[in-house]
């Protein structure tokens, strides 16, 4: 069961993905302002989410370091597929060159835990043109497969 995964966003959208995850988990409570959040916790009775906003300030900053080895690890993947590949790398780049978000998401015990998880999960990717990073592959919030490190795509 996953508890973890990062938003890649290609757009801004703090206030939007406030909005997003109020909608669907009532409970949510968030740190900091509504145009530069830090975090939004939702405790419900199966569980717990936590969204953590991360943007970039400058060269090796947390952001480049999360960042960083994410997009030379899909770099290095070997693929048939090269639309996918390029799609994969494409939406990471975006995402450094336009100084935008990473969120990180975790759930507890699992986002399988609430179905709202993994719905929040989604409709927050696509607030921001994101697509979802699993640990070992990016997904688009509809779930279909980029690309994983192994090579595979469902496109």
């Amino acid at each position: 069961m996953q508890d973890a995964a990062t938003i890649i966003a290609t757009r801004d959208g703090y206030a939007e993905v406030k909005d997003v995850i109020t909608s669907l988990l009532p409970a949510a409570r968030l740190q900091g302002e509504v145009s530069s959040w830090k975090t939004i916790t939702a405790e419900v009775e199966s569980g717990t989410i936590v969204f953590n906003s991360l943007s970039y300030t400058g060269p090796m900053d947390r952001f480049s370091r999360i960042w960083l080895p994410i997009s030379s690890r899909f770099d290095q993947v070997r693929t048939k597929n090269k639309n996918a590949k390029e799609r994969a790398l494409n939406t990471l780049n975006q995402c450094l060159n336009q100084r935008k978000l990473l969120i990180g998401v975790t759930a507890a015990p699992a986002f399988e835990a609430d179905p709202r998880f993994s719905q929040c999960l989604a409709a927050v990717a696509e607030a921001v043109g994101g697509l979802i990073f699993t640990g070992e592959a990016l997904v688009e919030p509809s779930g279909r497969l980029i690309l994983d490190f192994k090579g595979h795509s469902d496109l």
